[in-house]
């Protein structure tokens, strides 16, 4: 198991991450030899892992990809639910766009 395990290492922020593990899995998954795929499992802080899921949720569910949530012990303070929200609509503006909210100048991240 522990070779199916990527860390995100692009995107600026949570929805960047996401949005960019949705086009490796679509790479990976159209590739001959390519790992089978059926789901992912996001492991984050959690404080973070309600907003992280929902995003997750419409962006790779989207893909047909169920997502569940395991937290890390961080004891982190809770995080504002309308960044939930926030990212819900970007999500969205995702989907239909391509687009994650960020100026293009910022990039992708490393």
């Amino acid at each position: 198991m522990r070779e199916r395990v990527r860390p995100l290492t692009c995107g600026l922020d949570t929805l960047g991450q996401i949005t960019c593990l949705a086009e490796a899995l679509r790479h990976w998954r159209r590739s001959p030899n390519g790992p089978a795929i059926g789901s992912v499992l996001l492991v984050t802080g959690e404080e973070h892992l309600p907003r992280a899921l929902a995003v997750a949720r419409i962006v790779l569910g989207s893909q047909g990809l169920p997502v569940s949530g395991w937290h890390a012990n961080t004891q982190a303070a809770p995080e504002d639910p309308l960044r939930t929200q926030r990212d819900r609509l970007r999500a969205q503006l995702w989907r239909a766009t391509g687009w994650d909210g960020h100026p293009p100048f910022l990039g992708r991240g490393p």
